[in-house]
């Protein structure tokens, strides 16, 4: 289509009408949230960063993860191949040493140096594409069976709701899971291909996670690419990832992990306005951080979120800004977590220990590419994601290996491929 045919009277009145939408969306959310003003005063946090050369008393480990992939690699007939990748990074922040933010060397410790790249081959039969999928999850994550996150998720929330749900024999939901696994379970539709990297990415991704926290080095926090965003169990099927990531959560609370759930996207009515209440506040050269109360405040939520999963279930959201230069970020904790080493009645307690996160996190964001963002998840998307070149690399050794084996190339290319389209 010619880049004239949307130059018209058309398009400009289409996309008129629906910025008018956004505008008189967004004024009706700023009412809202003026109605909690008093709110964000108090919760609304101004901090000064670590100084130059500043030495921690105990440096640190900081491990990411992101993933990558190609969502049709090639396919035969009903087949589809699809490739994921995810890697890892982890950096020491090695003050003592004046080499802050210092890459750790993987080799010995994770396989193949963090990076985790595995071939996914589903069938549009829906009934064969679920067991591909349960077998792709139990082949990479760490865990005796899909049993133990289930299990895990469902007596997490149970302590997060009891009134929503409540496990009074254990034993017994451990057997009924085993026996009707996949009435536990969301499956995509093996017909939508892009839903299924995302899920086999996030399976790869909190594969990668768990070898890291199962590791044996003293890791302090571990940022995991997105929100800590989940389905409820229960009352309706979750997709594994949602198992596999409360899992995850718990696996690192033990072993005294801080999971972080960091969102470049994020998703919240309202946070340009808390931004320009900061500025106008605090100036635009500082670093400040929001809290967003869930139900489990005293005063409840803020009225904007009332009837929104925002914080979600079992976490903990803030938004922060650490340049004036750099968009507003979100991140999530694990709420049990949150609960036992930041929340404390005495508020000025509380607010020193929110204060010390912050700053550490700050720390992390003075990489020159990501001023800002800390810079661990930058490093592990670099590590991970695959360019066009590698790509077209990649699905051509696909399929000469096929060729190899007697499949004829025709028949492997779709036929969107073969027409141009």
């Amino acid at each position: 289509m010619s880049i004239d045919n949307f130059f018209s009277n058309t398009f400009d009145e289409e996309m008129r009408e629906t910025f008018k939408l956004l505008k008189e969306r967004s004024i009706s959310q700023a009412k809202k949230l003026n109605q909690d003003l008093q709110r964000l005063e108090n919760l609304l946090m101004k901090f000064e960063p670590f100084p130059f050369a500043h030495k921690f008393d105990d440096d640190f480990l900081v491990a990411a993860v992101d993933g990558s992939g190609i969502s049709s690699l090639c396919n035969f007939e009903d087949n589809f191949i699809q490739l994921v990748t995810a890697a890892t990074v982890i950096h020491n922040t090695n003050t003592h040493e004046n080499k802050p933010m210092k890459f750790i060397a993987l080799d010995d410790v994770i396989p193949n140096n963090g990076l985790l790249t595995k071939v996914f081959n589903f069938s549009a039969d829906r009934s064969l594409f679920i067991q591909q999928l349960i077998d792709f999850c139990e082949s990479v994550y760490p865990m005796p069976d899909l049993v133990d996150p289930i299990l895990s998720h469902m007596t997490e929330y149970s302590e997060w709701d009891p009134e929503e749900l409540q496990i009074t024999d254990k034993n017994k939901l451990i057997k009924k899971i085993a026996s009707e696994l996949l009435n536990y379970i969301l499956f995509p539709s093996p017909l939508q291909e892009d839903n299924i990297l995302q899920s086999v990415r996030e399976i790869a991704e909190y594969s990668l996670a768990k070898q890291v926290v199962l590791s044996d080095l003293p890791i302090k926090y571990l940022i995991l690419d997105g929100s800590l965003t989940i389905f409820p169990p229960g009352r309706q099927k979750v997709p594994i990832g949602d198992y596999l990531l409360r899992d995850l959560c718990l696996t690192s609370r033990k072993r005294d992990i801080i999971v972080c759930g960091l969102s470049k996207t994020h998703t919240l009515p309202g946070a340009t306005q808390i931004s320009d209440i900061a500025k106008e506040r605090f100036g635009s050269h500082a670093h400040w951080f929001c809290r967003i109360p869930g139900r489990e405040d005293p005063q409840g939520k803020l009225t904007i979120y009332e009837n929104r999963e925002i914080p979600p279930a079992m976490a903990v959201t803030y938004i922060f800004k650490f340049s004036e230069t750099s968009p507003i970020f979100r991140i999530d904790f694990d709420y049990f977590w949150w609960m036992k080493s930041i929340f404390n009645e005495d508020k000025e307690k509380m607010k020193n220990r929110e204060m010390k996160l912050f700053r550490e996190l700050d720390f992390m964001s003075h990489e020159a590419n990501w001023y800002g963002y800390p810079c661990p998840p930058g490093f592990a998307h670099k590590k991970c994601t695959l360019t066009h070149i590698v790509r077209e690399v990649l699905t051509s050794r696909a399929i000469q290996i096929a060729k190899e084996l007697g499949i004829k190339e025709e028949h492997l290319i779709s036929a969107r491929k073969k027409i141009g389209l």
